[in-house]
């Protein structure tokens, strides 16, 4: 028994916990991702608070869509440049952060001394742009290289502390203050993502660097329906912020419910098979009932459909956050090109969706029953039906695929136990000559030991169909047809042919 332990590999036991960096990391990184969160709902609904006060409703919204541009802008161009991000993400991203913090300052000199131009204005949120482009590359780098069931809890658990921070930033009556919490809000999500990439350990950043996988990195009606979903959240926004401070917080802040249902799942079932497919249809219905309701009766009634929205939206980010996060660990998948793909079409739909939003606030203050507010909510409605009809579909096909074809692998019966005697050199032999990836060697070596799906999911901590992938994608580069082949591989080995004679 003993003799066995030892055999672990090295990667299988870094996989059981993390270290005291990892712990201290995540910790870090948890704080971090609630006051993200936090500078995400400020923000988003900054032309309802002091942010732009000193400017009118559509040049409030025209400094915001500025800043998702060049956020845009950032998150393209770490695509093209992703695996150079990932090697350099300290000495790059982090500073870059600090692009958030001269905007407060345009806020207070606009306070105390008076307007500036409003170009001044759009310089400095197309300043911010850059630094919350390079936080948000920077929490998804952290948590993609901890423990993905620690990850999981991390992002999930830091959107309550999130919203009650934003609440009481929100609400705060007096202007300065205001700005002042928000100020300390932004600097600890900076700080807290600066120390945590500090206490990262540095095996799992070249892992990553050196052993990330090339797959197809999203379809074209899943990016639609990532569009739309980012038209509805941008329109959104535009009718609370066009109610207030008040209402914008208490819109925002029921979304929360969406976080909480997320947390719930992570917390209950970490090994379901829910997929993001499936979080795309449970939140649909709530999206467009809240959508197609805005324009029947008054604010309190905005309020509600908008939180509707706003609990849908909530729900599926944070699951998308989650599903990342899991999928870069398990799958081996560059954390920074396939985040930075999908987030690109999500914010190009805020974008479209503020701008459709402020037209139709200029045309009709979004009154109750205004046959333009209503002829806009239509068009919406059909654009998100349509998206979402082209996406299901296409995740269907999809996930059919897959199913045929991990259909033949099977490997719960247990035939037969390798003996101990250099096993391990003898599978690094065999995951070397065959160039698996770090992760199916894990897999690799307890398929070796005759381990069954359950055994690897539990020792991995990985899914059901994760494991099947595994398992398939180790079958195919190895030639063999069933895990007693596979062991086979891996005996002959230890007596090879007499070619003596």
């Amino acid at each position: 028994m003993l003799e066995n332990a030892s055999l672990e590999p090295q990667e299988a036991k870094a996989a059981h916990g993390a270290g005291g960096e990892e712990m201290t990391a995540l910790f870090l990184g948890g704080i971090g991702f609630a006051c993200y969160m936090t500078v995400l709902l400020i923000f988003s609904g900054g032309p309802a608070f002091p942010l732009f006060a000193h400017l009118s409703v559509p040049d409030a919204f025209l400094c915001r869509i500025a800043s998702v541009a060049v956020c845009v802008a950032v998150l393209a161009a770490s695509y093209f440049k992703a695996s150079s991000i990932m090697d350099e993400y300290k000495r790059r991203l982090v500073p870059a952060t600090l692009c958030m913090l001269p905007a407060f300052a345009v806020c207070l000199w606009s306070q105390f001394a008076g307007p500036l131009p409003l170009w001044v204005h759009l310089a400095a949120w197309m300043v911010f742009g850059v630094g919350f482009g390079c936080l948000t590359l920077l929490q998804i780098i952290l948590f993609s290289n901890t423990g993905s069931r620690r990850s999981m809890l991390s992002v999930a658990g830091g959107t309550l502390p999130a919203t009650l921070l934003f609440v009481a930033v929100g609400l705060q009556l007096n202007d300065l203050v205001f700005l002042g919490e928000a100020f300390v809000v932004t600097v600890l999500a900076i700080a807290s993502a600066w120390f945590a990439s500090m206490r990262q350990p540095r095996r799992r950043v070249v892992h990553y660097a050196d052993e990330t996988r090339k797959i197809p990195l999203s379809s074209l009606p899943n990016e639609l329906f990532m569009v739309a979903q980012g038209i509805a959240f941008g329109f959104v926004t535009v009718v609370l912020c066009g109610m207030g401070p008040v209402m914008t917080v208490a819109g925002f802040s029921l979304g929360t419910i969406g976080d909480l249902i997320a947390l719930f799942w992570v917390v209950r079932f970490p090994k379901s098979e829910v997929t993001q497919g499936v979080v795309q249809r449970v939140s649909m219905v709530p999206m467009i009932a809240g959508i197609a309701l805005l324009p029947f009766g008054g604010d309190v009634w905005k309020v509600l459909c908008s939180a509707l929205v706003m609990v849908s939206i909530s729900h599926s980010q944070m699951m998308f956050w989650v599903f990342s996060i899991v999928d870069n660990l398990e799958n081996q998948l560059h954390p920074v090109r396939r985040f930075a793909y999908r987030q690109i079409a999500d914010w190009i739909g805020f974008i479209i969706g503020m701008g459709i939003g402020v037209a139709v606030y200029e045309a009709s203050a979004f009154q109750a029953h205004n046959n333009f507010f209503a002829m806009a909510v239509a068009g919406l409605v059909m654009v998100i039906v349509m998206a979402f009809a082209a996406y299901g579909a296409d995740d269907e096909l999809a996930r059919r695929y897959l199913s045929d074809l991990i259909e033949s692998v099977s490997v719960n019966e247990i035939r037969e136990i390798v003996p101990a005697a250099h096993f391990r050199e003898r599978c690094e032999q065999v995951a070397d000559r065959h160039m698996l990836t770090n992760r199916e060697k894990e897999v690799f070596v307890l398929l070796a030991k005759g381990r069954n799906n359950k055994h690897i999911q539990g020792e991995l901590y990985i899914g059901p169909s994760t494991t099947k992938s595994h398992i398939y994608n180790i079958y195919k580069k190895l030639g063999v047809s069933s895990q007693q082949a596979l062991i086979d591989m891996v005996d002959e080995l230890k007596n090879p042919p007499n070619r003596a004679g």
